[in-house]
């Protein structure tokens, strides 16, 4: 959806070869985006009883916080591409 990995030159490696931010943006939004889709998978592999602060509203506000702003760069980068 990013139009990624498709330039070869040096210092823009695996972005697209028009590129309207610093590069150091994409890569961190490559890194940021995959793990922010994983935060969700820690309350399906966390015993939770011995994290009591992980089932409450707070766990649940920080998360769904966290998505928004993994919403929010996916959409910069995917409407920038078109």
């Amino acid at each position: 959806d990013w139009g990624l990995v498709r330039c070869k030159e040096r210092g823009k490696y695996g972005l697209r070869p028009t590129i309207h931010y610093a590069p150091w943006f994409y890569y961190y939004c490559i890194v940021s985006d995959f793990f922010l889709r994983c935060t969700w998978t820690i309350t399906a592999f966390i015993d939770l009883n011995g994290y009591p602060w992980l089932t409450g509203i707070g766990y649940g506000t920080l998360i769904g916080i966290l998505e928004l702003f993994r919403r929010w760069q996916w959409a910069l980068i995917r409407i920038e591409n078109e």
